[in-house]
C-alpha cells in the first residue's frame, strides 16, 4: 500500500511540475506572439 501512495504522489508531482512548465511556456509564446504583431 505505502508504494503504491508513493507511486501516486510522485505522479501528481509531475504533473503539477509539467503544468507549471506548459503554463511558462504558452505565457512566452503569447508574451513573443503579441510583440510580434505590435
Amino acid at each position: 500500500m505505502q508504494h503504491r501512495f508513493i507511486f501516486v504522489d510522485t505522479e501528481v508531482l509531475g504533473n503539477l511540475l509539467n503544468v507549471r512548465k506548459i503554463k511558462e511556456n504558452r505565457d512566452e509564446w503569447f508574451t513573443e506572439n503579441n510583440h510580434c504583431h505590435d
